[in-house]
């Protein structure tokens, strides 16, 4: 079974060193403070919603959301050779987190204009 495990090492090792070509090391330090703040945030989440105290968790979903993806968007800003699927995946996950930024920033502002409930498009022009 150590062989097995040895030999799945090795090929993962020399993958993304010399296919991919990224540092496993910095790929796997991304993954390890990943893994904490992805922790860290779940664990303060929880403790929020249990308080019932909501306004700091989008916030919190956003730190826990980039922290997962640090590894993964280092392999894509600096690997070679990453199959299409690859970059339409770690596109469209920015894409649906910047709609949703740009959703709930002007979705603030409109509680904050008195909006919320009303057509927005006769009282607010922008």
């Amino acid at each position: 079974m150590s062989s097995d495990l040895s030999a799945w090492w090795t090929f993962c090792w020399n993958h993304l060193t010399h296919y991919y070509q990224v540092d496993p090391l910095v790929f796997a330090a991304l993954y390890a403070l990943k893994s904490v703040v992805f922790c860290w945030t779940l664990a303060r989440i929880v403790a929020l919603v249990r308080r019932r105290c909501f306004q700091p968790i989008p916030a919190l979903a956003l730190l826990n959301l980039s922290s997962t993806l640090s590894p993964w968007t280092y392999v894509w800003v600096f690997g070679r050779n990453l199959p299409d699927w690859y970059t339409a995946w770690m596109g469209g996950i920015l894409v649906l987190g910047l709609g949703w930024l740009v959703w709930s920033v002007r979705l603030r502002l409109r509680r904050s204009r008195g909006l919320v409930g009303v057509a927005a498009s006769a009282e607010d022009p922008a």
